[in-house]
Parts: C-alpha cells; sequence; structure tokens
C-alpha cells in the first residue's frame, strides 16, 4: 500500500533529526520517469530544486546511480552533491574529485562489448550502452522482450569469462559487471561510516536499490533510517518487501522531498529562534 508523500515527509523529517543525516537516492525511476531509452530519462525539475535546498539543510545528499558519474551529474545537474556511479565502481564530489575502482576492467570491456555486438546482431530491439566498465544490454524496445532476454542471457554464457565477471539485471536490462565487493548495499554501509551517520533515507526503484535498503535495516539501530521505495509497472517484488513505505511514481517522490525541503528548513528556523532567545 503506498503512503501519501507528504506523510512520509513527515516521517522522515522527523527521523532527519539525528545528525549527522543524510538523503541518499537513486535516479532512474526515482527522480526520473522510465522511458523509452536511458537518454531520453530526465530528472524532474521539483526533485532538482528540492535537492538544490536539501543540499543546503543536510550534512550529506548522495546520487547512487547504475550510470556513470559523468551521465549522472549531466542529469541532475547540481555540484554540490555526491555522486556514485556504475553501481559503486566510481565517484565524484567537489571535495576530493574523481574516481573509478573499476578502471582496469576497461580494455577487456571493449573486447566483451565487441564479442556482443555480433552475437546479438540479429536480435532486434536490442541496445548495448557501453558504460566503460559495465555493459548495460536493454531490451525494452525489443518486439519479444521475452525472447530477447533469454538470447541475451545465452550469449553472454558462452562469451562471458564468469571468473571475472557476474550478470546481473534491472528494469528490462541486463548488465555485464566486474566481479568486485561492490553493490548500492555496500556504498551505503561506507557512507554511513564515513561521515559517521546517524540517520539517513533512502529513494530506490529497482533490485539494486534493494541492496541498499537492507543495508539500511542491517545498521539499525545505530542507523535511524527510512527506507522509501518507489513503484511502478516494473517494480521489482522484493522492493515492497524491503521498502518501509511505498510511493506510487516519481511524482510521489518529487513531493515527498519538496515537503521534506520546507519541513527541514522550518525546523532550522525555530532553532535558530531558540538560540536567539537563549543568547
Amino acid at each position: 500500500m503506498n503512503t501519501p508523500p507528504q506523510e512520509t515527509a513527515s516521517v522522515a523529517a522527523r527521523l532527519l533529526r539525528a545528525r549527522p543525516a543524510a538523503l541518499i537516492t537513486d535516479i532512474d525511476g526515482t527522480l526520473s520517469p522510465i522511458v523509452s531509452t536511458p537518454e531520453e530519462a530526465v530528472v524532474l525539475p521539483e526533485s532538482r530544486k528540492a535537492l538544490r535546498k536539501l543540499s543546503r539543510l543536510l550534512d550529506l545528499v548522495a546520487v547512487i546511480s547504475g550510470r556513470t558519474v559523468a551521465d549522472a551529474r549531466r542529469m541532475v545537474g547540481l555540484n554540490d552533491l555526491l555522486y556514485i556511479g556504475n553501481h559503486g565502481q566510481e565517484r565524484w564530489d567537489r571535495r576530493t574529485g574523481y574516481r573509478n575502482d573499476a578502471a582496469a576492467f576497461a580494455g577487456e570491456m571493449r573486447e566483451l562489448r565487441e564479442r556482443l555486438e555480433g552475437e546479438l546482431a540479429t536480435v532486434e530491439g536490442t541496445r548495448i550502452e557501453d558504460k566503460a566498465t559495465i555493459l548495460s544490454v536493454h531490451y525494452r524496445n525489443a518486439p519479444r522482450p521475452v525472447a530477447a532476454r533469454e538470447r541475451i542471457i545465452e550469449a553472454l554464457d558462452r562469451i562471458m569469462p564468469s571468473d571475472r565477471y557476474a550478470l546481473s539485471e534491472g528494469k528490462m536490462v541486463v548488465e555485464v559487471r566486474p566481479k568486485l565487493p561492490l553493490d548500492k548495499g555496500k556504498v551505503v554501509k561506507s557512507l554511513v561510516e564515513e561521515y559517521g551517520l546517524k540517520s539517513a533515507v533512502f529513494l530506490g526503484d529497482d533490485r539494486s536499490d534493494v541492496d541498499a535498503m537492507r543495508a539500511m535495516h542491517a545498521l539499525r539501530p545505530g542507523l535511524s533510517s527510512l527506507a522509501v521505495g518507489v513503484g511502478g509497472d516494473e517494480a521489482p517484488a522484493e522492493l515492497a518487501e524491503v521498502s518501509d513505505v511505498m510511493l506510487a511514481e516519481p511524482s510521489e517522490a518529487a513531493l515527498l522531498l519538496a515537503r521534506l525541503a520546507v519541513l527541514l528548513a522550518s525546523s532550522e528556523e525555530k532553532s535558530a529562534e531558540r538560540q536567539t532567545q537563549k543568547a
């Protein structure tokens, strides 16, 4: 059952009083609606505006995406955020700059892409998105998506070095990733440790976000946390199982973020007034 965004914002605002506090969010399907191709996706303006405000009110606002860091930064368009790309392989913030923990795999991944293009040349509606150290094979536009998915997995089983790479799946996409101890759950745990977080709110919509939500549950009670699932026709069943609350779609996530920014700003103003009165 979905929870009204305004109600969720009130819960989140109370929780985020424990400092240091963070908002951590996915992009596609969370800040932006799912569309036919990744290039068409656009972050909702209301979400961007709210994230800008929240970055001034919280100790950390972070974006964790399956997109590259460069693509995530282009979409969100805010330089005061921390960006984690390729499910944890890449990182950028204004303070420390850019880092890629999987750069050594780029050459092998180019070779794998060339082989995969040949394997899928006759599979209509498939498209390989090259993210340097991850290959994302989309089949959303395939006339027969179930059959296309099977062909993609069969091809990768034949050509992918299973000792160095692994498959994962998202919404109408199969991904090839290096076998590294990285996922959104591990990213969340590292951010909690790095920033000494006492509270955090996470928003996500897909299987990779489930890892982050499970990590937040595991960090309780030391971390006061709220896992917010953003649903839709393609939301995986396990999303509702691990989410503390569910929203219906990205537009509701935008409402949540906007209301949360208002509540946190009001709380800061009241706190400042009390300090002035005491002085």
